[in-house]
């Protein structure tokens, strides 16, 4: 058996906690360290982490 790293997350995905006041969201980024994006690929890193600052 080989363990290896690899990604969960594809994007971003966002859930309403529902019966819970004040509105509560969860927020499942992309992390930003795997090698499926490539190491270049900076745009999407910069673009989900304004995206979560702005919600």
């Amino acid at each position: 058996m080989s363990l290896s790293k690899s990604q969960t997350t594809k994007g971003i995905w966002l859930a309403r906690c529902a019966g819970i006041e004040p509105c509560t969201l969860v927020m499942d980024l992309e992390g930003t360290d795997g090698r499926e994006r490539g190491e270049d690929d900076t745009a999407f890193e910069k673009q989900s982490a304004l995206f979560a600052l702005g919600v």
